[in-house]
Protein backbone atom coordinates (compact mmCIF):
# COMPACT_ATOMS: atom_id res chain seq x y z
CA UNK A 1 0.00 0.00 0.00
CA UNK A 2 1.55 3.29 -1.08
CA UNK A 3 0.35 6.81 -0.51
CA UNK A 4 1.80 10.15 -1.54
CA UNK A 5 2.11 12.67 1.25
CA UNK A 6 0.26 15.95 1.14
CA UNK A 7 1.85 18.96 -0.49
CA UNK A 8 3.81 21.06 1.95
CA UNK A 9 4.25 24.76 2.41
CA UNK A 10 7.76 26.12 1.80
CA UNK A 11 9.98 25.62 4.84
CA UNK A 12 13.49 26.57 5.92
CA UNK A 13 16.05 23.79 6.12
CA UNK A 14 19.82 23.38 6.51
CA UNK A 15 21.32 21.13 3.87
CA UNK A 16 23.59 18.49 5.45
CA UNK A 17 25.80 18.46 2.33
CA UNK A 18 26.69 22.16 1.92
CA UNK A 19 25.43 23.36 5.34
CA UNK A 20 23.61 26.30 3.74
CA UNK A 21 20.28 27.51 5.10
CA UNK A 22 17.82 27.17 2.21
CA UNK A 23 14.09 27.19 1.53
CA UNK A 24 12.50 23.93 0.37
CA UNK A 25 9.45 24.06 -1.90
CA UNK A 26 7.21 21.34 -3.33
CA UNK A 27 9.43 21.14 -6.41
CA UNK A 28 12.32 19.96 -4.25
CA UNK A 29 10.47 17.75 -1.77
CA UNK A 30 8.53 14.51 -1.93
CA UNK A 31 7.16 12.34 0.85
CA UNK A 32 5.63 8.88 0.64
CA UNK A 33 4.31 6.39 3.18
CA UNK A 34 4.25 2.65 2.61
CA UNK A 35 2.66 -0.06 4.74
CA UNK A 36 1.90 -3.74 4.26
CA UNK A 37 -1.73 -3.48 5.22
CA UNK A 38 -1.24 -6.39 7.63
CA UNK A 39 -1.40 -6.41 11.40
CA UNK A 40 1.25 -8.08 13.54
CA UNK A 41 2.37 -8.50 17.12
CA UNK A 42 4.37 -5.34 16.54
CA UNK A 43 1.30 -3.38 15.53
CA UNK A 44 0.56 -1.89 12.13
CA UNK A 45 3.87 -0.59 10.76
CA UNK A 46 4.58 1.94 8.05
CA UNK A 47 7.71 3.40 6.50
CA UNK A 48 7.71 7.09 5.66
CA UNK A 49 10.34 8.31 3.19
CA UNK A 50 11.33 11.88 2.42
CA UNK A 51 13.42 13.12 -0.51
CA UNK A 52 14.84 16.65 -0.54
CA UNK A 53 17.08 18.33 -3.11
CA UNK A 54 19.16 21.33 -2.09
CA UNK A 55 18.37 24.42 -4.21
CA UNK A 56 21.87 25.81 -3.73
CA UNK A 57 23.31 25.86 -7.26
CA UNK A 58 26.74 24.93 -5.89
CA UNK A 59 25.30 21.86 -4.18
CA UNK A 60 22.04 20.39 -5.57
CA UNK A 61 22.63 17.12 -3.66
CA UNK A 62 19.77 14.89 -2.53
CA UNK A 63 18.99 14.04 1.07
CA UNK A 64 16.99 10.90 1.88
CA UNK A 65 15.26 10.35 5.23
CA UNK A 66 13.23 7.35 6.41
CA UNK A 67 11.12 6.80 9.51
CA UNK A 68 9.46 3.69 10.94
CA UNK A 69 6.08 4.36 12.55
CA UNK A 70 3.27 2.45 14.20
CA UNK A 71 -0.13 3.62 13.04
CA UNK A 72 -3.83 2.95 13.26
CA UNK A 73 -6.76 3.74 10.98
CA UNK A 74 -9.41 6.05 12.33
CA UNK A 75 -13.12 5.54 11.83
CA UNK A 76 -15.12 6.14 9.76
CA UNK A 77 -12.81 7.64 7.11
CA UNK A 78 -10.07 5.03 7.56
CA UNK A 79 -7.28 7.61 7.51
CA UNK A 80 -3.91 6.57 8.89
CA UNK A 81 -2.80 8.16 12.16
CA UNK A 82 0.64 7.72 13.68
CA UNK A 83 0.53 6.12 17.12
CA UNK A 84 4.26 5.96 17.80
CA UNK A 85 7.46 6.91 16.02
CA UNK A 86 9.78 3.92 16.32
CA UNK A 87 12.90 5.32 14.71
CA UNK A 88 14.27 7.62 12.05
CA UNK A 89 17.40 7.50 9.92
CA UNK A 90 19.17 9.65 7.37
CA UNK A 91 20.22 7.38 4.51
CA UNK A 92 21.90 10.01 2.33
CA UNK A 93 24.20 11.41 3.50
CA UNK A 94 24.46 8.47 5.88
CA UNK A 95 23.96 8.97 9.60
CA UNK A 96 24.13 12.22 11.50
CA UNK A 97 27.61 13.21 10.37
CA UNK A 98 28.26 16.63 8.90
CA UNK A 99 29.56 16.60 5.34
CA UNK A 100 32.98 18.20 5.67
CA UNK A 101 34.85 19.34 2.54
CA UNK A 102 37.57 17.31 0.86
CA UNK A 103 40.41 19.44 2.23
CA UNK A 104 39.74 17.93 5.67
CA UNK A 105 41.97 14.81 5.68
CA UNK A 106 40.17 11.70 4.44
CA UNK A 107 41.25 9.63 7.45
CA UNK A 108 39.81 12.20 9.86
CA UNK A 109 36.53 12.36 7.96
CA UNK A 110 36.31 8.56 7.76
CA UNK A 111 36.79 8.07 11.51
CA UNK A 112 34.33 10.86 12.33
CA UNK A 113 31.67 9.63 9.88
CA UNK A 114 31.95 6.03 11.08
CA UNK A 115 31.68 7.17 14.70
CA UNK A 116 28.50 9.10 13.89
CA UNK A 117 27.02 6.08 12.11
CA UNK A 118 27.44 3.73 15.09
CA UNK A 119 27.00 6.03 18.09
CA UNK A 120 23.52 4.71 18.83
CA UNK A 121 24.66 1.09 18.48
CA UNK A 122 27.91 1.32 20.40
CA UNK A 123 28.83 4.50 22.27
CA UNK A 124 32.15 2.93 23.31
CA UNK A 125 33.20 2.21 19.74
CA UNK A 126 32.03 5.64 18.59
CA UNK A 127 34.00 7.37 21.34
CA UNK A 128 37.12 5.42 20.37
CA UNK A 129 36.77 6.47 16.73
CA UNK A 130 36.15 10.06 17.79
CA UNK A 131 39.35 10.05 19.85
CA UNK A 132 41.24 8.65 16.86
CA UNK A 133 39.82 11.44 14.66
CA UNK A 134 41.09 13.98 17.19
CA UNK A 135 44.54 12.39 17.14
CA UNK A 136 44.52 12.57 13.34
CA UNK A 137 43.77 16.31 13.49
CA UNK A 138 46.42 16.98 16.12
CA UNK A 139 49.11 15.13 14.20
CA UNK A 140 48.22 16.44 10.75
CA UNK A 141 47.33 20.06 11.52
CA UNK A 142 49.91 20.89 14.20
CA UNK A 143 52.59 18.39 13.15
CA UNK A 144 53.20 17.18 16.70
CA UNK A 145 55.43 14.23 17.47
CA UNK A 146 53.37 11.01 17.44
CA UNK A 147 52.75 9.53 20.87
CA UNK A 148 49.86 9.09 23.29
CA UNK A 149 46.95 11.45 22.60
CA UNK A 150 47.24 13.11 26.02
CA UNK A 151 50.93 13.87 25.39
CA UNK A 152 50.12 15.20 21.92
CA UNK A 153 47.47 17.54 23.32
CA UNK A 154 49.97 18.68 25.95
CA UNK A 155 52.34 19.53 23.07
CA UNK A 156 49.66 21.66 21.42
CA UNK A 157 49.11 23.49 24.71
CA UNK A 158 52.67 24.80 24.50
CA UNK A 159 51.74 26.42 21.16
CA UNK A 160 48.92 28.55 22.61
CA UNK A 161 49.68 32.12 21.60
CA UNK A 162 52.16 30.87 19.00
CA UNK A 163 49.89 29.60 16.23
CA UNK A 164 47.18 28.09 18.43
CA UNK A 165 44.40 30.32 19.71
CA UNK A 166 43.13 29.77 23.28
CA UNK A 167 39.57 28.98 22.15
CA UNK A 168 40.74 26.12 19.97
CA UNK A 169 42.85 24.71 22.77
CA UNK A 170 39.85 24.87 25.11
CA UNK A 171 38.15 22.38 22.79
CA UNK A 172 41.20 20.12 22.95
CA UNK A 173 41.30 20.49 26.72
CA UNK A 174 37.66 19.42 26.94
CA UNK A 175 38.45 16.40 24.78
CA UNK A 176 41.38 15.55 27.04
CA UNK A 177 38.98 15.49 29.99
CA UNK A 178 36.62 13.14 28.14
CA UNK A 179 37.01 9.59 26.90
CA UNK A 180 39.40 8.52 29.67
CA UNK A 181 42.21 10.30 27.86
CA UNK A 182 43.44 11.96 31.03
CA UNK A 183 42.83 8.94 33.24
CA UNK A 184 44.47 6.41 30.90
CA UNK A 185 47.20 8.15 28.87
CA UNK A 186 48.97 4.86 28.42
CA UNK A 187 46.12 3.30 26.46
CA UNK A 188 46.41 2.77 22.74
CA UNK A 189 44.08 5.12 20.88
CA UNK A 190 42.39 2.19 19.12
CA UNK A 191 41.47 0.34 22.33
CA UNK A 192 37.80 0.35 23.28
CA UNK A 193 37.33 2.19 26.59
CA UNK A 194 34.36 2.69 28.86
CA UNK A 195 32.36 5.89 28.36
CA UNK A 196 29.82 7.70 30.47
CA UNK A 197 26.27 8.25 29.15
CA UNK A 198 26.29 10.97 26.51
CA UNK A 199 30.09 11.13 26.40
CA UNK A 200 30.34 9.81 22.84
CA UNK A 201 27.96 12.50 21.58
CA UNK A 202 30.00 15.18 23.35
CA UNK A 203 33.19 13.86 21.80
CA UNK A 204 31.63 13.96 18.33
CA UNK A 205 30.50 17.54 18.87
CA UNK A 206 34.02 18.39 20.02
CA UNK A 207 35.47 16.82 16.85
CA UNK A 208 33.14 18.99 14.74
CA UNK A 209 34.18 22.12 16.64
CA UNK A 210 37.83 21.21 16.26
CA UNK A 211 37.49 20.73 12.49
CA UNK A 212 35.70 24.10 12.26
CA UNK A 213 38.44 25.81 14.27
CA UNK A 214 41.29 24.32 12.26
CA UNK A 215 40.75 23.29 8.64
CA UNK A 216 37.56 25.27 7.99
CA UNK A 217 38.86 28.44 9.66
CA UNK A 218 42.19 28.22 7.82
CA UNK A 219 40.47 27.81 4.44
CA UNK A 220 38.23 30.83 5.14
CA UNK A 221 41.29 32.92 6.03
CA UNK A 222 43.04 31.81 2.84
CA UNK A 223 40.00 32.63 0.71
CA UNK A 224 39.68 36.05 2.37
CA UNK A 225 43.35 36.85 1.84
CA UNK A 226 43.06 35.74 -1.78
CA UNK A 227 40.04 37.98 -2.35
CA UNK A 228 41.83 40.96 -0.79
CA UNK A 229 44.92 40.34 -2.92
CA UNK A 230 42.86 40.09 -6.11
CA UNK A 231 41.15 43.37 -5.26
CA UNK A 232 44.53 44.99 -4.59
CA UNK A 233 45.85 43.84 -7.96
CA UNK A 234 42.73 45.19 -9.71
CA UNK A 235 43.12 48.57 -8.02
CA UNK A 236 46.80 48.76 -8.92
CA UNK A 237 46.01 47.90 -12.53
CA UNK A 238 43.30 50.57 -12.65
CA UNK A 239 45.74 53.25 -11.45
CA UNK A 240 48.26 52.63 -14.20
CA UNK A 241 48.03 55.25 -16.96
CA UNK A 242 47.01 53.92 -20.36
CA UNK A 243 49.92 53.36 -22.74
CA UNK A 244 50.67 56.43 -24.89
CA UNK A 245 50.89 56.44 -28.68
CA UNK A 246 53.92 54.78 -30.14
CA UNK A 247 56.52 57.20 -31.54
CA UNK A 248 57.81 56.66 -35.08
Amino acid sequence: MLSLGAMVNPFNWRCPHCEHDVTITDQRYTEETSDSGMGSEDGALAVRSQFLVCPNTECRHATVLVALEEYKHSQPDGRRHVVKKLGSWRLKPWGAARAFPDYVPAAVRADYEEACSIVELSAKAAATLARRAVQGIVRHFWKVKPGHLKDEIDAVEKMVGHGVDPETFQTLHAIRELGNIGAHPERDINLIVEVEPGEAELLLQAVETLIDDTYIARRKREEHRGAVERLRQEKLAARKPPPGPKSD
